[in-house]
């Protein structure tokens, strides 16, 4: 199987070669370390696994992703590492991409492996990418990947009105009036979408401040757009006033 590192950091190069030659299975490992000849050396290679870091010394690999994605033969499985908790972070939560944070470890890199190697539908993956790259050229794009038993749901975080916890599920209720369910705790939204204008009330709901109607004079709880009523927390309180102040 054959392997390429996108890494310009000597010490994280021989990290991934050590980790990947410990591993069960059989690679054929190469490296490169710029943005410059990329393209090429994919097409060359084509790999089928691509550790790709995120910040090199000529550019971002994520704001390539087109171009890399048209320079494979057969799509390969990519797996994203970066040192920075920034914009982009955002962007890859928001896509449902998984993506590793230096320093690496064992235990992080196997995990990562793994879900790499197992299985891989390809038309959701590419959505996954697409909707990275969108968001990655824009920062202010609200487009985020919802992915349920069904299907992958392509949605604008406008559309959604509040998100809600039942067990280790979220449901989203959006203003058309659907609702989807799926198998993610509700925490991990709530980091995706905070820059967006949604705010965590209680630890069963994370809300958009935008689609509040009604406010309780206590701030115990709000009106959604929809009709719907949800409890504010106590501790949660102090919170939604600063944020309703802002808008």
């Amino acid at each position: 199987m054959k392997v390429l590192v996108v890494e310009d950091q000597k010490d994280h190069q021989e990290i991934l070669e050590r980790l990947l030659n410990k591993s069960p299975y059989s690679f054929d490992v190469l490296f490169h370390a710029t943005i410059e000849g990329l393209l090429d050396k994919i097409e060359l290679l084509n790999p089928d696994i691509l550790f790709l870091d995120i910040e090199l010394p000529d550019g971002r690999t994520i704001e390539h992703i087109d171009a890399i994605l048209e320079a494979c033969l057969k799509p390969p499985k990519i797996i994203f590492v970066t040192s920075f908790e920034d914009y982009a972070i955002q962007a890859f939560r928001l896509s449902a991409i998984d993506y590793i944070v230096k320093p690496l470890t064992e235990s992080l890199f196997s995990r990562a492996l793994e879900k790499a190697l197992g299985a891989y539908n390809f038309d959701e993956e590419l959505k996954k990418l697409q909707v990275l790259s969108a968001n990655i050229r824009s920062p202010k794009n609200k487009t985020l990947i919802i992915k349920n038993a069904e299907a992958i749901h392509l949605k604008n975080a406008d559309d959604i009105i509040y998100c809600f916890a039942e067990s280790n599920y979220t449901i989203f209720v959006f203003q058309s009036n659907e609702r989807l369910r799926v198998a993610i705790p509700l925490k991990e939204y709530d980091d995706a979408l905070s820059s967006f204008g949604f705010l965590r009330i209680h630890r069963s709901h994370l809300i958009n401040i935008n689609h509040i109607t009604k406010v309780s004079l206590s701030f115990n709880e709000v009106t959604m757009i929809n009709g719907d009523i949800l409890e504010v927390s106590k501790g949660r309180k102090d919170q939604v006033k600063k944020s309703l102040s802002s808008i």
